[in-house]
């Protein structure tokens, strides 16, 4: 029960989040935020200035790129916190992947689409060194 809850509202947090520029905000404003407790723990100035520009990056991706509001605000449970820290967290795996930023992120691959994935992706990272070294 608790995973096909988790499920649909990771989805429905999925379906809020399309646009690249709305992906790359939340890329470094979702970080910020949850390093605010941690940085509070040292300074609470500097951790009030995290939580303010990661909410600032918030706005500015859905409210400039996505042109709808944070999911937050509209469905007030733990697991939106959860699937903003996925999301994400899938971002920069396929950012650090050599991957598209653009795309499905909530597809969900099973173990041997996710070796096939990274087998194409490793390919394709092979090709451009060997053309880079010629």
């Amino acid at each position: 029960m608790v995973s096909s809850a988790f499920e649909s509202n990771f989805e429905y947090y999925c379906s809020h989040h399309r646009t690249l520029g709305c992906r790359i905000t939340h890329m470094i404003g979702i970080p910020m935020l949850a390093l605010t407790p941690l940085v509070a723990l040292f300074s609470r100035r500097a951790a009030s200035k995290l939580f303010n520009c990661g909410w600032g990056l918030q706005f500015v991706g859905h409210y400039v790129f996505e042109h709808n509001k944070p999911v937050l605000l509209e469905l007030r449970s733990p697991f939106t916190i959860f699937s903003a820290l996925l999301f994400v967290a899938r971002l920069w795996y396929r950012f650090f992947m050599g991957e598209s930023l653009t795309g499905e992120i909530c597809q969900t691959d099973t173990p041997t689409q996710r070796v096939q994935r990274t087998q194409r992706v490793q390919r394709t990272q092979r090709k451009k060194r060997k053309a880079s070294s010629r």
